[in-house]
């Protein structure tokens, strides 16, 4: 492969990585925001990794454990705005230093999306502890509550594209590694035989 051709390969895969970070900071920014659950029935509202709102009967419902579950929205935020500044630098810059940034940044939010993603099953939990069951028989006979109808949200989807992003992104930042090795090898190759040439 010719020089030309490496370096037009090299300037695409940037331009393509830098749409990926641009892509991966917006869906990581709407996805601590959406709701990941939604509650209609007894309980209404939504649960959202930064945020929430739950009512039971009329009543604003807020928990210890619920609210401390909001702070899993802080690794995804900074791996959102690491993302931006790294893809930025890799555009501006290529060399092994952005793409050590890059990659560094991309396995931060691959991490952050999945520790997202599991602090959700004690969320559910908790929610599930604050809804009652169906009917409670008591000497003034049987206490029927409302049915709570559990839904799946657009954050949920939102961290399933983040992460799938995150994959092809560090894929694509391996493959421009990859590429600028062998480069800097040729490159080093070439001004060893001119040296050579030049000792004769």
């Amino acid at each position: 492969m010719e020089g030309k051709e490496k370096a037009w390969i090299a300037s695409l895969v940037r331009y393509v990585l830098a749409v990926l970070f641009i892509t991966e900071f917006v869906l990581l920014l709407l996805a601590i925001i959406e709701p990941v659950y939604t509650f209609r029935g007894g309980l209404s509202g939504y649960y959202a990794i930064a945020r929430y709102q739950l009512i039971w009967l009329g009543n604003a419902i807020h928990t210890p454990l619920l609210d401390s579950m909001t702070l899993f929205s802080l690794p995804v935020l900074y791996s959102a705005v690491m993302d931006l500044i790294s893809g930025a630098y890799l555009v501006a810059r290529l060399n092994s230093y952005s793409l050590d940034i890059a990659s560094g940044s991309i396995a931060s939010t691959i991490v952050s999306v999945m520790v997202a993603r599991a602090s959700l099953h004690p969320v559910m939990v908790e929610i599930r502890d604050i809804i009652p069951i169906s009917s409670v028989k008591t000497s003034a006979g049987v206490i029927r509550f409302p049915r709570t109808i559990t839904e799946i949200g657009r954050g949920m989807d939102l961290l399933n594209y983040a992460f799938y992003t995150s994959i092809i992104t560090i894929l694509a930042l391996l493959g421009l590694t990859l590429l600028v090795t062998l480069s800097a090898k040729r490159f080093l190759q070439v001004e060893q035989d001119v040296r050579e040439k030049m000792e004769q």
